[in-house]
């Protein structure tokens, strides 16, 4: 039997210029289009690669919450 790590997307880590890209537009984004991106990104890539998207994340929410 084979265990799998939910972690595990199955993908490579994504490049650091590609992420450097996603975070641009991050920015600007609302709400449901930070969560679907968030959703759909995290789902397909390596998380550990993915640091800096994570953290632009995390500030555009804090200034959606006010």
């Amino acid at each position: 039997m084979t265990i799998v790590d939910p972690q595990d997307t199955g993908v490579g880590p994504a490049p650091p210029e590609t992420v450097a890209l996603w975070v641009k537009p991050v920015v600007s984004m609302g709400p449901d289009e930070l969560d679907d991106f968030e959703r759909r990104t995290f789902a397909a890539w390596d998380r550990a690669s993915l640091g800096d998207l994570r953290r632009a994340i995390k500030k555009r929410r804090r200034e959606l919450a006010g």
